[in-house]
């Protein structure tokens, strides 16, 4: 089953911020999400009024447009990135090494991402 982006945006993400908040907020750098068919998002390192927006910033510092099903495997470490650029289910733009920190900050407990993926 597949975990709905908009959720993952909206709850997932701000809980595992949380989670890392010295490290969210020593982060610096705009990652954009756009999601085929299911929305666009941009989480925001370090600006802890405003995590995650709605909306792709054209200016991000990284840029993903990702297919549904590169978006689930991103999320939950399976993704090929090689496989995915060849297969056109992920496109990137921008300062790569950001994929690092984001990797870090919203790397869930199993637990955690059990209890979205299944809800």
């Amino acid at each position: 089953m597949l975990m709905e982006a908009q959720r993952f945006f909206e709850v997932a993400v701000p809980q595992m911020v949380s989670k890392h908040l010295e490290s969210f907020l020593d982060a610096r750098g705009s990652i954009a999400f756009s999601i085929h068919g299911e929305g666009q998002w941009t989480i925001q390192l370090g600006d802890i009024d405003s995590p995650v927006v709605d909306e792709f910033v054209a200016d991000a510092d990284l840029r993903l447009w990702l297919s549904p099903e590169a978006f689930e495997e991103f999320i939950t470490g399976d993704l090929d990135g090689v496989e995915a650029l060849i297969n056109g289910d992920l496109v990137v733009a921008g300062n790569t090494l950001l994929l690092e920190t984001v990797g870090y900050l919203l790397k869930p407990t199993t637990s955690l991402l059990d209890i979205y993926m299944n809800q």
